[in-house]
């Protein structure tokens, strides 16, 4: 007998990528972390049952269709989960880059030491020429003058690309004045467009927030309101951050495709030379949850074409960025901030059916991808006025919002559903305080909808990642 080792689990990997071609496997683009990983190649046998005068019934079984699964539980890391989010809703990325501090006043040749722009830069700070360019180049200011309105010079590295006039020059703001904890605006150097998420702080202490206004109070100083009051304190001076957005919500607006969202491939290693690739994978279901004391985790469920092995081999790379916890969440129900919820969750299932069809191969026809059910579950401390449970018993229509955040980079998630109803809502007293679970059904609405039609929610993450997914 050949003796072999146990393949430990631990060497586990997953890699995807959306499929530009439904069906045609491509290489993974993105390694997620996983836990939980459940594979299973579902091969429907055909039982030969024709009566030959033995006491049997079945004489053979005849392979008939496959499809696999593929199940797994993961952290929301915020570089890759916008994937995920696409792979269910299904609209393309609506992108909303970084804003632009300033332009190039002239050329910048390589070689170059001096860059002219049409604003001035703060000396010591990193800006990025060309973001989300094949030129894109970051460089530290140095030495800033004021050559004339609307020129100014700026010494930074030896550039190793050529930037054209007008070409952008993107670099982090500052706080102009100390804000304090539960401040709902902040004083900034830069312009930053409402409707993008910045960073506030490096470190201990940073926190995330969304631009909903900003007011130009004279040159060189703006007033940004925020969605959510601050939750810490930031001195003058700090570092204020601006990420590109990724929004996605249903997708109802590609009939020829039958609105249905993009398939991806799944590569899957289970250690030795367990290489499987699962092309057109469609994504039936995210199960999204938390609590304070925990990661929030995402639960998935797929559906795809029989596995094969993929050819070359490739080499995982997995990035550092941290998952997001728990305590970062921010939340409110009909634009009302709790700042007591205990636990929540989001069941957004789309009920894929694999349809058979005679093709002339063991694959089913298409994992097909219904219409989508939205739920969420709520569970709140029970406050002096039973806010919550008397909005259930009143039938009131609410909004519901929630954005968690990666509380080393800054990167967010945001669930936003403009309508949404509670289902059930009760007293629970089985602990020592009094806690209110609340089911919650996600509503249509075009407030939410970014691809016709109407969408019973917009999730958009906010990351580092200039170009769309």
């Amino acid at each position: 007998m050949t003796f072999f080792s146990a393949i430990p689990v631990p060497e586990t990997q997953i890699g995807i990528a959306l499929e530009t071609e439904r069906g045609v496997p491509v290489a993974p683009e993105f390694w997620v972390p996983i836990t939980g990983p459940k594979y299973k190649p579902d091969l429907k046998l055909l039982p030969d049952e024709g009566l030959r005068g033995s006491m049997v019934t079945i004489y053979d079984e005849i392979p008939g269709l496959r499809y696999d699964s593929h199940s797994w539980d993961q952290f929301p890391y915020l570089d890759t989960f916008p994937v995920n989010l696409r792979a269910l809703l299904g609209s393309a990325d609506t992108l909303t880059k970084v804003t632009t501090t300033t332009e190039l006043k002239a050329e910048a040749k390589v070689g170059d030491k001096l860059i002219l722009t049409v604003a001035g830069l703060t000396e010591g700070v990193t800006v990025v020429l060309d973001e989300g360019t094949a030129a894109e180049e970051v460089c530290v200011v140095g030495a800033v003058v004021k050559v004339k309105a609307g020129e100014y010079s700026a010494v930074v590295e030896t550039l190793t690309k050529k930037h054209e006039a007008k070409a952008t020059v993107t670099a982090p703001t500052e706080l102009l004045a100390l804000a304090k904890a539960l401040a709902t605006t902040v004083k900034v150097a830069n312009s930053v467009t409402a409707g993008c998420y910045i960073v506030i702080g490096v470190g201990a202490g940073q926190e995330t927030a969304l631009v909903t206004k900003t007011v130009e109070v004279k040159a060189g100083e703006f007033t940004l309101t925020l969605a959510y009051p601050l939750a810490f304190e930031h001195a003058a001076k700090s570092s204020v951050l601006g990420l590109t957005s990724h929004a996605f919500s249903l997708l109802n607006n590609d009939p020829a495709e039958g609105n249905q969202p993009p398939s991806c491939t799944l590569t899957d290693y289970a250690g030795e030379t367990n290489w499987r690739q699962l092309a057109a994978a469609q994504l039936d279901s995210i199960t999204l949850s938390g609590a304070a004391d925990s990661l929030p985790k995402a639960v998935l469920n797929w559906f795809a074409d029989a596995a094969s092995k993929p050819s070359p081999e490739p080499k995982s790379t997995y990035t550092p960025t941290e998952a997001p916890p728990g305590w970062t969440v921010k939340a409110s129900v009909g634009g009302t901030q709790i700042g007591y919820l205990v636990s929540w969750e989001y069941i957004l299932k789309r009920g894929v059916k694999n349809i058979p069809a005679i093709t002339g191969s063991q694959a089913y026809y298409q994992h097909f991808a219904g219409a989508i059910d939205p739920t969420a579950k709520l569970v709140v401390l029970e406050d002096p006025s039973a806010t919550w449970l008397t909005a259930y018993e009143n039938g009131e229509l609410e909004s519901i919002d929630l954005t968690l955040s990666d509380a080393a980079s800054g990167f967010a998630c945001n669930l936003h559903s403009t309508k949404a109803k509670f289902l059930s809502g009760d007293l629970d007293r089985s602990k020592e305080w009094v806690e209110v679970p609340l089911e919650v059904q996600l509503l249509p609405s075009e407030a939410d909808a970014l691809a016709g039609g109407v969408s019973p929610i917009v999730a958009t993450v906010a990351n580092a990642r200039p170009t769309k997914y």
